[in-house]
Formats: structure tokens, C-alpha cells, sequence
């Protein structure tokens, strides 16, 4: 038998992580560096020459932090990125068999 329970289901969104407002400039440079990568048979890194040039555009005065925080991000999204291709080439090659 199951029992009911008077808690609400929890949802994804109840855990979602807070944002602190200081890191959303990094974000936001993020997203935008992002355009400027190398994509060919694979998704490169942001070149270290365009986080330079955003650098010197937006006059950042911490340039070591930032680029800390931005390679973070970057290496995340590589990282993500890695991942979900290889998912997908072993959905891939699984359907290739069953055919």
C-alpha cells in the first residue's frame, strides 16, 4: 500500500541554483565569448585572444579573476558539451545495430 503525504512534489525548479548578481557579468561575457570559438569536427575553446580583447574593451581591472572564472565556465561547457556528443553517438551507433 502507499501512503500519501500531505508534502508538495518537489519539482526541478525547487532546486535551481541562486545566481549571485556579481557573477552575472561573467556570465553575460560568457555567453557572448562563446560565439567567437573555433567549431569544426568538434567545439574548440573561447581563444584566449578574444577573452583579451573583452578585457581591454570593457576595462576589467582583476583580468587574472576573469579569466579564471571565464575559463571555468568554459571548461564546463566543453565538458557538457563532450558528454551529451558521446550520448549521442552511442544512441547512434546502437539504432546502426538494430537496423
Amino acid at each position: 500500500m502507499i501512503e500519501q503525504s500531505d508534502k508538495p512534489i518537489s519539482t526541478p525548479l525547487d532546486y535551481e541554483p541562486e545566481l549571485f548578481y556579481w557573477l552575472s557579468s561573467y556570465i553575460e561575457a560568457f555567453y557572448t565569448l562563446s560565439s567567437s570559438r573555433s567549431s569544426g569536427f568538434s567545439v574548440g575553446a573561447i581563444p584566449l585572444t578574444e577573452i583579451q580583447a573583452w578585457i581591454e574593451i570593457f576595462e576589467i581591472d582583476d583580468r587574472e579573476v576573469f579569466v579564471k572564472y571565464i575559463r571555468a565556465l568554459d571548461n564546463t561547457f566543453l565538458e557538457h558539451h563532450s558528454k551529451s556528443k558521446s550520448k549521442e553517438n552511442q544512441q547512434k551507433l546502437s539504432f546502426k545495430k538494430k537496423r
